[in-house]
């Protein structure tokens, strides 16, 4: 009965992002359709990364064994959190998406090369950020430049998926629309000044080495002016940003020490815009086969099963640990082609 509420769950929150992603995007203008995605897919990180600690802390509690009674208050909080949330949606009246095109007799994914070919951009990302978060740990450890105990190399994996988060907000501004150099400055800048506060408070509270600090406040002030000084379009920040995790896998695999240690992590906030800016160059123009469109591109997570796994087998070859992030290095090079030319809409298809 456990694993069949995880299962409904796990296909509840499917439907919603079937159904919430394409909305978020489509429910402005256009061109600040990955500015609005970005921003929910902010909050959805921030919830990734304070989730788990929200449950280490509802759950463990310091008890020695942890059963079914354990866990059997947080997630009934949870179910009537959940009920509540439905409920204000049930009653908040938001905006119909309405079209005034008859709908065409069937879908065929075949005219629609740009999101057959954002399916693809889809499973090589999905997989690519879950392959190198899944390799983290294990490539700090087996790194003799490295060469961290397991305690210390979960505690850097935190800079990999909190980046991401970081990095969502900065897109959702850089990505707001017309603004000037100045504007998109001003308005970043307290983003990146905090994230690095909060992290010198962590690392002061928890006796951690200050390097930390500077480590990843030198990452984050690469993509800082990688978001100020890139291209201000879906696909071109897109292209800019997947050459940005290539050079940085390159530096992980050829590199040592604290360098390649923090390449590997600074792929964390170059990710942070992919899955929005993909997804809203996908759907674009899919008018009534939006939520097909939506479906398709959702189920495309299966990469972050996949690729992972290939990138075992090469970790297992001559590769070794280290080489084995050529697997997500080749991904990302196909998110290059889909942010130069994979994105554009063949007429036909219109």
């Amino acid at each position: 009965m456990f694993l069949l509420g995880l299962f409904i769950l796990a296909s509840g929150i499917t439907i919603l992002q079937v159904a919430a992603n394409p909305y978020v995007a489509i429910i402005g203008p256009p061109e600040t359709a990955a500015s609005r995605l970005n921003l929910a897919q902010g909050f959805n990180s921030l919830g990734h990364t304070i989730g788990p600690l929200l449950g280490a802390w509802l759950i463990l509690q310091n008890k020695e064994v942890v059963d079914v009674q354990t866990v059997q208050g947080p997630y009934i909080f949870l179910a009537l959190a959940l009920v509540a949330i439905g409920l204000v949606f049930r009653y908040l009246h938001l905006p119909v998406i309405e079209y005034s095109e008859p709908e065409r007799k069937g879908f065929s994914l075949w005219r629609y090369p740009h999101l057959y070919l954002g399916a693809a951009a889809i499973f090589c990302y999905v997989g690519a950020e879950i392959a190198i978060g899944s390799f983290l740990v294990e490539y700090f450890k087996a790194e003799p430049t490295i060469a961290l105990d397991n305690k210390t190399a979960g505690s850097h994996v935190a800079f990999y998926w909190g980046g991401a988060m970081v990095g969502r907000f900065l897109g959702a501004i850089a990505l707001s629309g017309k603004k000037t150099l100045m504007q998109r400055a001003t308005q970043m800048l307290p983003i990146p000044v905090l994230a690095v506060l909060v992290v010198l408070m962590v690392a002061v509270i928890n006796d951690l080495p200050l390097s930390m600090v500077g480590g990843f406040a030198v990452m984050l002030a690469l993509n800082y002016l990688a978001f100020l000084f890139g291209r201000h379009t879906p696909q071109g920040l897109l292209a800019f940003f997947a050459l940005c995790c290539m050079a940085l896998l390159g530096v992980t695999m050829l590199g040592q020490g604290d360098i390649a240690l923090w390449a590997v992590l600074g792929v964390g906030l170059f990710n942070s815009i992919m899955w929005s800016n993909i997804f809203t160059l996908a759907i674009r123009d899919l008018k009534q086969y939006t939520s097909m469109g939506s479906s398709l591109l959702v189920m495309m997570i299966v990469g972050g099963a996949l690729i992972p796994l290939l990138q075992g087998f090469a970790a297992d070859t001559t590769l070794g640990v280290k080489g084995a992030f050529l697997v997500p290095f080749v991904a990302y090079g196909y998110l290059v082609f889909y942010g130069l030319r994979g994105w554009k809409q063949d007429n036909k298809s219109l």
